[in-house]
């Protein structure tokens, strides 16, 4: 995502770029950062958690609007906050319509979700093979359309390939061989479990398990989708009487359940995540300190 945010080349000065505070930490960082290296004005979205989509595709299409000279977005495909996919297809497909583009952030969809990069209509997009197709950390990789390749610039003038050649757009150095080389046998992994949609149905069981148990917790406040196709095996939540940063730590030090704090801007949240491997009794115990903390 660094690539595609620092490398689009299409930026003047007095342009304007848009994100909002649910999106990845670094990723909001770097948009800001283009207000010196480009000149530009950073917008931020800032969004209430639970959200709906409705609510997201209206106040995305109304800040498209109402923002002169906007140029670039940044969107989130599955909100790395609190799990919610978002309505990616329909605020691609109306921004290419006012000249916008739409750099993605589909790290937490990819190998979760069914996904099909042209259904959905994305210029440019970065991917994540370690959270979900279970692949070494430090693989991904960046889809550029190719017909919109030369809007992001070269690595550092790289000249090791041809500028139309989307290798010239990272210079890796020497990459981790090691890594790369056990790609091939997570994606043969994955697609023996029965891929995305079985990963995705095995994972909805599992967060709807323990969300319908704890949901009914005093003081326990959900900010992730209930029941809903936006929902996925994030889920974040806060407990009336703990900071974030407190809840987490309790969980982890009490019960020694690892969950991560998160700063939305505005509130602090608490977001667990699921694996495939996650066992029903390992939910029980999770439901049972959430109870026994919200006492």
């Amino acid at each position: 995502m660094q690539i595609l945010i620092g490398q689009y080349g299409a930026l003047e000065p007095g342009d304007a770029v848009l994100f909002c505070n649910l999106d990845y930490p670094a990723t909001k960082y770097a948009m800001r950062w283009l207000e010196k290296r480009r000149g530009v004005t950073p917008i931020e979205l800032r969004f209430d958690l639970p959200v709906s989509r409705e609510e997201l595709l209206a106040r995305y299409r109304d800040a498209i609007d109402r923002t002169p000279r906007l140029k670039v977005m940044l969107l989130s495909h599955v909100f790395p906050t609190n799990g919610q996919c978002t309505p990616v297809a329909e605020i691609v497909a109306y921004a290419r319509e006012r000249h916008i583009d739409v750099l993605v952030d589909s790290a937490h969809a990819l190998g979760q979700l069914p996904l099909d990069v042209q259904e959905l209509g994305l210029d440019f997009a970065g991917f994540n093979l370690h959270k979900w197709l279970g692949a070494p950390i430090g693989t991904g990789f960046v889809y550029i359309r190719r017909d919109r390749l030369a809007l992001i610039e070269p690595h550092f003038g790289d000249r090791d390939y041809p500028v139309d050649d989307i290798r010239c757009r990272l210079h890796s150095g020497t990459p981790n061989i090691g890594a790369l080389m056990a790609v091939p046998a997570a994606l043969d992994f994955h697609e023996s479990l029965g891929g995305a949609p079985a990963k995705r149905a095995r994972l909805m069981y599992l967060r709807q398990y323990w969300v319908d148990r704890a949901r009914t917790i005093p003081g326990l406040r959900l900010f992730s989708p209930l029941e809903s196709d936006d929902a996925t095996a994030l889920t974040s939540f806060a407990l009336d009487g703990f900071s974030a940063r407190q809840l987490q730590q309790t969980l982890m030090e009490r019960f020694s359940i690892f969950t991560v704090a998160r700063d939305i801007g505005h509130d602090e949240i608490v977001r667990a995540t699921l694996a495939l491997t996650t066992a029903i009794e390992e939910l029980d115990t999770f439901v049972a300190a959430l109870r026994e903390l919200g006492r």
